[in-house]
């Protein structure tokens, strides 16, 4: 049957109603210039300078990682015009680097925009600093954690003062019940309970995956600040020793963290 003069207006419009669909369900996007960092001296003193792969999150949005970038360099990219956007940038060492068992990776630098884009046009420079509060923020945003009312420059801050001060890990699952639960307090973001205990560490130059952790020299016995659960160090040569401690604070060694 051949379409009425009547029935063009009415193609039209759902063509129109179709085509602002599309537009919807494809944001408009912006281009940021990131600066990413340079590697951390501790671990470029063990494996030399790292290359990062890159991801970025927004709220519905999240991206594919990118090909590896140099250190210490420039990248364009192009996200959402939505706040926040959380930018990671993962180290990784294509040769002689750290023993990293499958899944594992270290700390990445990271950055959140507006937060660190005060000029209009002006780059916004990833720091190992904010990797932890960004990569917290992502899982926030890959959970379905609506962070839209957050603070999120009062909780950066937070993040990046006791980061800065310590060489213990957050306490992650703490920070992101209480994110899921809306009952954030500033008390919440603390490093996990650590304590000095002696353990043998084996010849070698040893790193931990903390950015600001200075190298060890093993060869003895040690003391060590460690926390609950496993504490993994990486040598200069390819090894991996990973140390477990239990809730009585007894430690024992592995490769996998094995307890003895």
């Amino acid at each position: 049957m051949r379409p009425t003069c009547r029935s063009v207006p009415i193609v039209a419009t759902l063509l129109f109603i179709i085509a602002m669909s599309s537009c919807v369900l494809s944001p408009i996007r912006t281009k940021h210039t990131l600066e990413l960092p340079r590697t951390p001296e501790a671990w470029a003193s063990i494996w030399g300078d790292a290359r990062f792969r890159l991801e970025w999150h927004a709220i519905g949005f999240a991206s594919q990682e990118t090909p590896l970038f140099e250190h210490d360099s420039s990248v364009t990219v192009r996200v959402p015009m939505s706040a926040p956007v959380i930018f990671l940038a993962h180290p990784e060492f294509p040769q002689n680097g750290p023993a990293l068992a499958p899944g594992e990776r270290l700390p990445p630098a990271g950055a959140i925009w507006p937060l660190e884009h005060t000029i209009r046009g002006s780059p916004i420079r990833l720091s190992f600093a904010d990797g932890f509060a960004a990569s917290v923020l992502a899982q926030a945003l890959r959970i379905g954690i609506d962070l839209r009312d957050f603070n999120t420059k009062r909780f950066v801050e937070l993040c990046r003062a006791i980061a800065e001060s310590t060489t213990m890990p957050l306490d992650r699952d703490r920070i992101l019940e209480a994110l899921a639960s809306r009952s954030m307090r500033e008390s919440y973001i603390r490093p996990v309970e650590s304590r000095s205990l002696g353990h043998t560490l084996p010849h070698g130059v040893w790193a931990r995956a903390a950015y600001a952790a200075p190298p060890l020299v093993g060869g003895g016995e040690i003391t060590l600040d460690l926390h609950q659960g496993t504490n993994v160090y990486y040598s200069g040569t390819g090894d991996r020793l990973a140390l477990f401690v239990d809730g009585k604070w007894r430690v024992g060694s592995g490769a996998n963290g094995r307890r003895y």
